[in-house]
Order: structure tokens, then sequence, then C-alpha cells
């Protein structure tokens, strides 16, 4: 299938093994590994402290680049998770630029949590967006603020809140710890006070994100006719 298809995955540890054990069941990864696109590339997140971030989007920015010099005029898709939805923005941002289109983009509760960018609108060089976001009420991550929050016309823009973490929203879920309780509400980490979610709904929220998410993506291009389900949407 032809095109350009980039994934920019959430934080995570500095650790590649680590990251990976952590980011198995991510949407963003599971979407890049699948996608019957030709020219694909999934990217890591960057480290807890988010300074890589504006690196990172730079290199996703030059592979669309030079694969539509290779290949012009074939539909790009974009799809990022939390700081890596910020940074597939970004990359939408140079884009327009460019006077280059974006065929869909699907931001997975996107954060703006780094410095040298600014990706608060989304550039209306993308034909469509889909973002799933986590509901305010759940008490997720309240120190994190959400980007892409802002398109302008010809943009056709869908947005969904669920009732889950930042983790399942971007397809990893909180697994209950050792010796703990499904029923026990998530603390996250670096948070003041825990979630209104425990490990059961969380589990059930990510379900929800790719039961919603799945059919926009095949039928904006990104898997076409592929009827499969990642591991945190059925386990």
């Amino acid at each position: 299938m032809d095109g350009i298809l980039l994934g920019i995955d959430g934080t995570g540890p500095y650790g590649t093994g680590e990251y990976q054990a952590e980011m198995h069941t991510s949407f963003v990864r599971y979407i890049v590994q699948k996608s019957p696109i030709k020219s694909k590339r999934y990217e890591r997140g960057p480290g807890m402290d988010g300074l890589d971030m504006a690196v990172i989007a730079a290199k996703g920015y030059d592979y669309v680049h030079l694969h539509l010099v290779a290949q012009p005029k074939v539909p790009i898709f974009l799809a990022g998770y939390s700081r890596g939805g910020a940074g597939v923005i970004a990359i939408a941002q140079r884009l327009a630029r460019d006077n280059v289109t974006v065929n869909a983009m699907v931001p997975f509760d996107a954060v703006d949590r780094a410095l040298g960018i600014d990706t608060l609108d989304i550039p209306n060089n993308v034909e469509r967006v889909v973002h799933a976001r986590r509901d305010p009420y759940a008490f997720s991550r309240n120190s994190f603020s959400n980007c892409g929050t802002k398109w302008h016309a010809p943009t056709k823009y869908e947005l969904k809140y669920f009732r889950g973490t930042h983790g399942a929203v971007g397809g990893v879920p909180w697994p209950t710890p050792k010796g703990g309780k499904s029923t026990d509400m998530i603390k996250e980490r670096g948070e003041a006070t825990p979630t209104l979610i425990n490990y059961t709904q969380d589990a059930y929220a990510a379900k929800e994100v790719w039961a919603w998410v799945k059919p926009r993506l095949d039928a904006h291009g990104f898997f076409g006719k592929q009827q499969t389900v990642p591991q945190a949407a059925i386990s």
C-alpha cells in the first residue's frame, strides 16, 4: 500500500528494554506494526523529562520529507500518543509550511510538555483528525494539559473522551500491582492525588478507545479492510 506512516509514542524509561516492556501494547506501536503502508516508521517517545521531544519531532519530519521526495503525492498518516501526539502535530505544522497535505492524524491524549514546540493548534493542512482524550473527571494526570485542541477549516476533527487514565487512552492501561486488588484506585507516578479509576475500569477504557478509533483508522486509510485487534484491546 502506497503512503507514508509515522508514529511517535509516549514518554517512558530511557532504557530500550524497559521502554519496550512498558509500551508493548501501545496503540501507536500496533498501528505502525500492522499497517500495510510500505513506508512507515515507529519512533519511541522521549525520556521522562521530555527534553528530546523536539529532536524526535525533527527526525520524524526528516523521515516524511525524504520519503516524499522519492514518492511525491502519496498519502501521509500520523499517529502519536501523549508527548508523541504533540510531536506529530509539530511535524504537521512543518509540513504546512511546505504546502504538504496530511491525510489523517490520530493523537491519543496529546499533551505538550516539551520545550521548543507549540502544538495547541492543529494546522489546516491536516484533512482529518481523530483525537481520543482522557475524561477530566477521571482525575488522571491532572498536571498534564492537552494540546491539539484547536483546529481550523477545512480540517474535519473528531473528539471523544474516555473514562480511563492517560495510559489507557494510549493503549497501556495500568496493570493491577502485585498484592493489590483490581478494584483499587490507580495512583499515578508523580501525581499528588489518586485517580478516580480502578484497574478493572482502566483495562475496559482501553478497549473502548480502540473500539472507537479502529473503524476510523480503516475509514481514513491506515488499515484499509484489516480487522485485527491489539493485545490491550482484547486482554
